[in-house]
């Protein structure tokens, strides 16, 4: 049995418009090595640089070395 792993997309964040933030996404459990897939055309890497421009909300998937997965959001 394989244990899923566990993504934190870090603390929700006020940004505003005209400016940025940073988002970053740790990961725990399972088997490393992981990978990061964040959504809304953000693609793959624990951290990233934002700047939306209306409320958003953002989700990253992590899967690790075994293929198992699970997804944290950030708004």
């Amino acid at each position: 049995m394989n244990l899923n792993p566990t993504v934190n997309a870090g603390v929700d964040q006020s940004i505003c418009l005209g400016y940025s933030a940073n988002l970053s996404a740790t990961g725990n459990s399972g088997l490393a090595p992981y990978t990061f897939n964040w959504d809304n055309g953000l693609g793959l890497g624990q951290n990233k640089s934002v700047n939306p421009i209306t409320t958003t909300t953002y989700t990253v998937t992590i899967t690790d070395a075994n293929g198992c997965s699970n997804t944290d959001q950030v708004l």
